[in-house]
């Protein structure tokens, strides 16, 4: 043991540990490596076929080696013909550089051309399916119905959902009525 006021080496070791412990990790990453640079205000855009799938906007972003961090996130994602589907936002998020898939994390609100809403705490888009999914709890607002459930698999414009369970929905009273 210390010494009087000193620390022992088993409490700096703990310490250490701890603190080791607390650090958050990259998605789809072993270790948190420093980002290798970090950009203010920037545009994203990812296309196939010459037209756009999505469009990121963030005010910064942190280029990590085979990921990207985002705050806050600004999406907007576009159907086959190139026209908006819908807009996302949300705290921070990633992108993941071999896939380009993005994960949006924190307030996530997503919402489509006909004004139907989905609310939760996280969400993944996969690019390869175009399809946005989540196992957290959702809201969906849609023509003066709420729908709640957990755990949601659906395209960018909200109109194929698939809500995997504990799914509860009711309409909201429209006013003047």
């Amino acid at each position: 043991m210390g010494g009087k006021g000193k620390p022992s080496g088993i409490w700096i070791a703990v310490l250490v540990v701890l603190v080791a412990c607390g650090q958050s990790q990259e998605p789809g990453t072993t270790e948190n490596p420093p980002p290798k640079e970090e950009l203010q205000t920037v545009q994203i855009v990812e296309t196939r076929w010459g037209r756009p799938q999505w469009t990121l906007n963030a005010d910064r972003i942190l280029l990590g080696s085979d990921t990207t961090r985002v705050y806050p996130v600004r999406l907007t994602f576009y159907d086959e013909e190139g026209r908006v589907s819908s807009h996302l936002v949300a705290d921070s998020g990633w992108v993941l550089e071999k896939t380009r898939d993005l994960i949006a994390m924190g307030n996530v609100v997503v919402v489509t051309q006909d004004s139907t809403r989905l609310v939760t705490s996280s969400l993944r888009w996969d690019n390869k399916q175009r399809k946005i999914e989540t196992d957290q709890e959702v809201t969906i607002y849609k023509k003066g119905r709420v729908l709640k459930g957990k755990g949601l698999v659906s395209d960018a414009a909200l109109e194929r959902i698939e809500i995997e369970g504990q799914v509860v929905g009711h309409e909201t009273p429209q006013r003047g009525k």
